[in-house]
């Protein structure tokens, strides 16, 4: 090794988008429909806003953007279901998180991808628009500062529901989520 080479860099990290795979999507709609049971609709609703594909991994590929309609975050899920793989790629910004904006005043926090699509599912299931709301995920519990981060973004957001998992990790985010929030 030489000197450089241990050193870290401080440069902000590209984020470089994964190749898109088989356009038709069958392994996604495959994995998400059938093992995850998310609604058609939603999935295809995710496709057509271009939140997702596949990628030539055959894995999901969620993408999140910001403001300005720049990309911001990549997060991946395996569609094998016997082996599990979850992975953000390089460079995106926590400090938003992966954001769908309905242009609603109700923004719905939840930890991961597949958790959106599954919240989702439950509303239209329960006969609600879940167009009505928009969507913060984390991608993963200790990212919850982008709750506040979204707040100041959209000053139109009257109502945060916290829908972070039932464990250890989601019940201390909701706390931290809550406590940030009262500053």
């Amino acid at each position: 090794l030489n000197a450089h080479s241990s050193r870290k860099s401080t440069e902000p990290v590209q984020l470089i988008v994964p190749p898109v795979g088989d356009p038709k999507m069958q392994c996604v709609k495959a994995y998400l429909n059938k093992s995850r049971k998310i609604d058609k609709d939603i999935i295809q609703y995710f496709i057509d806003k271009k939140y997702l594909y596949e990628d030539d991994h055959r894995n999901c590929v969620f993408i999140g953007y910001d403001e300005t309609g720049k990309v911001n975050f990549v997060n991946k899920r395996g569609t094998n279901t016997f082996k599990r793989f979850v992975q953000d790629v390089p460079g995106c910004d926590y400090e938003k998180g992966l954001y769908i904006n309905n242009n609603s005043d109700k923004m719905i926090v939840v930890e991961s991808s597949v958790e959106a699509l599954s919240v989702m599912t439950i509303l239209k299931l329960k006969g609600r628009n879940f167009l009505d709301f928009n969507y913060l995920i984390l991608s993963g519990t200790e990212k919850y500062q982008a709750t506040k981060r979204q707040l100041e973004i959209h000053p139109n957001i009257t109502h945060a529901i916290l829908a972070l998992n039932n464990d250890d990790a989601g019940w201390t985010a909701n706390r931290q989520i809550k406590d940030s929030l009262a500053e």
